[in-house]
């Protein structure tokens, strides 16, 4: 909505209205999002992963994430795991869906950013970081549960659309701007306990709509 009022001079973004998030995808792609899941034993019940933090105080952790993972694969064994991202994050995906007991499919760098949208598109939710990704998700309509730090304020960043889980810490230092913390060791994101997470996984992977307001945990006003 924020950035919607910044152009506003050129025309109601109408932002509530779904039409206005149709991402007008191409014949082509669709085809590449289709040949990118052929023949993979979970495309018909999966779930988006993204691990990825292109700034520090984003990262939440790979323990942190692990565990996460570990737990929810124990509840739902044949759910599939496409792991969603950048070439470089690549290994760090598939390192942590070592432990994952449905199919996986690493797709990290393998597609434009279009086409991996087409792929979360069919997933059941997602689930990572504040990002790219995250983003992308929402705006194809699947459900997210996403893990922030408090560098901006609750809400600027959170995915548009309802059903969404955001778990966030606000801190005292909340609205810090920085991208890299020393002096408080990320005590925002790092004080967001896995069971945190894995709730907001559960909710966005249940059947229906799941609406309910942000989790902000701890120091939460």
């Amino acid at each position: 909505a924020r950035l919607a009022r910044c152009v506003a001079r050129l025309g109601d973004a109408r932002i509530d209205e779904p039409e206005s998030w149709d991402l007008g995808f191409a014949d082509a792609e669709r085809r590449a999002a289709e040949e990118a899941l052929a023949g993979w034993p979970g495309s018909g019940d999966f779930l988006a992963f993204s691990n990825g933090a292109k700034v520090q105080v984003k990262d939440w952790g790979d323990d942190n994430w692990h565990q996460v993972l570990v737990d929810l694969t124990a509840e739902h064994p044949g759910l599939g795991l496409a792991l969603i991202g950048s070439a470089d994050e690549a290994e760090a995906a598939e390192r942590l869906a070592t432990s994952w007991a449905g199919p996986v499919l690493n797709l990290c760098g393998r597609l434009p950013p279009r086409v991996s949208a087409l792929v979360m598109a069919r997933a059941r939710a997602f689930l990572g970081h504040d990002g790219g990704p995250m983003h992308l998700a929402a705006a194809v309509g699947t459900r997210v549960a996403a893990v922030f730090s408090a560098r901006a304020k609750p809400g600027v960043w959170f995915p548009h659309g309802e059903g969404h889980r955001i778990v966030y810490h606000r801190t005292p230092c909340f609205d810090c701007r920085l991208e890299t913390c020393t002096a408080m060791k990320k005590m925002c994101i790092l004080s967001i306990e896995p069971g945190e997470v894995l709730d907001a996984a559960r909710a966005v992977l249940a059947p229906g709509c799941y609406d309910a307001p942000p989790s902000q945990g701890k120091g939460a006003s």
